[in-house]
């Protein structure tokens, strides 16, 4: 299977990229694109990304970056001179790829009208779409439709696409790195967004300047009145990319769907970005996000302002409870919603709608057990916590039955001072294999145990 994935940036964050790095529109294409990836904006719906990471021909495109489109053009001896010719660039990236399936981030932007304008059409075309579809949508040039945040399926094929399915955010760890032990510096991140609601974020404001309980960072939010000095001493300028993902992973609470009470948006990918990177995740009390973390376990949610204070009051005064629940929701976060498990499901979903591709990418069999486990001892052995338990991780993904998996993850889980945890590993270890003595040592052990010498 040969992939293009189309992307397209905001305005204002190519700029920003651009004006950070005065040289960048000098380099060549690919150079600039590197940068532009690295940045890890959008990196959430890069699955261009994860499946060139196991094997398959895979490649991005940016439709609307003038000096990244520019050079290619120049590069590849293309003499473009209308008006729209960042479309005729892009049209002709993808006719000289030629790829089997076509995947166009935002069709709302990208839509019809540019499918049309290719000479060779792919065999599969589908769009993804994470927000509302507007009313003047057209996808009647669209195989497929990926809604996402939990969107009716059924209103892309109101807009002309042939089938449409959902496919959830993800967290992109190829491209964030989180280590233990955090140490954040922020009290409190609201990442309102384009929908946050001003009245909710202007009454937080003033209860944090009354209080002096906490003090909240705005970011991407609306900007403040000029009479509501109250929101402007909190307002910060906008982060993109890795700087957001810092901000994130140096913060106590992150805040999310900030909306007027009973009307909160759903927004998965704030979610998985939140929890992924290591921070608590507070968001208003939704049916949706129950169905993706255990709430007071791995997030916390909140039904009113009163509870809001209440539990960002709490959670600023208590470390250790913070940060086992921001742990647990990491983990969760990991295993269930990481990009690479999404992009499993959206091979998946080709599978259905496509034949005779050959969609299944070119992966490796994995390490035997003994060869993982082995790996993550050696690197727990050495202080490489983070890696000892993503090699525990992939051990329990593939060989959930075979023995020192449980062990190991619960040895890691005890280093990461996750006792609940690591006690429900060392107990499936017990239950698997009644011989494990050394699994049934530790868990007796507990809570006392130490394991600072290994």
């Amino acid at each position: 299977m040969r992939l293009v994935q189309i992307i397209r940036f905001p305005t204002d964050y190519t700029q920003h990229v651009y004006t950070r790095h005065p040289q960048l529109a000098s380099l060549p294409y690919l150079d600039q694109l590197n940068v532009l990836i690295q940045d890890r904006y959008l990196a959430s719906q890069l699955y261009a990304e994860e499946l060139r990471a196991i094997g398959a021909d895979a490649h991005i495109l940016v439709a609307n970056c003038e000096p990244l489109q520019r050079a290619w053009a120049h590069e590849n001896d293309l003499s473009v001179e209308s008006t729209s010719f960042l479309s005729v660039i892009l049209a002709a990236q993808v006719t000289r790829i030629r790829p089997d399936v076509l995947l166009i981030t935002d069709p709302c932007s990208i839509d019809s009208r540019f499918v049309r304008l290719l000479p060779l059409r792919p065999t599969f075309v589908v769009g993804l779409r994470t927000g509302m579809i507007p009313s003047w949508a057209d996808f009647t040039a669209f195989d497929l439709i990926l809604s996402g945040e939990q969107y009716s399926t059924e209103l892309p094929l109101a807009h002309g696409a042939s089938a449409s399915e959902h496919l959830s955010a993800g967290f992109a760890t190829r491209f964030i790195s989180c280590e233990s032990p955090r140490e954040p510096h922020f009290d409190l991140l609201c990442a309102g967004g384009p929908g946050a609601d001003t009245s909710t974020l202007e009454q937080l404001c003033f209860y944090a300047n009354a209080t002096r309980e906490f003090t909240p960072q705005l970011l991407d939010c609306p900007d403040p009145c000029s009479t509501n000095s109250w929101m402007a001493r909190y307002t910060h300028p906008r982060r993109w990319g890795a700087e957001l993902y810092r901000d994130i992973q140096q913060t106590k609470i992150a805040l999310t769907n900030i909306a007027s009470f009973g009307s909160a948006k759903t927004s998965e990918m704030t979610w998985c970005d939140v929890t992924g990177s290591g921070a608590l995740l507070l968001t208003e009390d939704t049916p949706l996000v129950r169905s993706f973390f255990e709430v007071g376990t791995e997030v916390e949610t909140y039904a009113s302002f009163d509870e809001l204070t209440e539990k960002i009051r709490y959670y600023i005064q208590h470390d250790a409870a913070r940060e086992a629940i921001a742990q647990r929701g990491r983990a969760r976060c990991l295993r269930d919603y990481s990009l690479a498990r999404r992009t499993e499901e959206l091979l998946e979903i080709l599978q259905r709608h496509v034949s005779g591709l050959g969609l299944t990418a070119r992966s490796e069999p994995p390490p035997s057990p003994h060869v993982l486990v082995t790996k993550s001892i050696e690197q727990i052995r050495t202080g490489r916590v983070e890696e000892s338990y993503k090699s525990a991780l992939k051990a329990l993904k593939h060989y959930p039955q075979e023995r020192f998996v449980h062990y190991m993850l619960g040895l890691n889980l005890l280093k990461m001072e996750r006792l609940q945890e690591a006690r429900e590993a060392l107990s499936i270890e017990v239950s698997l294999h009644p011989q494990a003595h050394e699994a049934r040592e530790l868990l007796s052990s507990l809570p006392e145990c130490q394991i600072s010498s290994l």
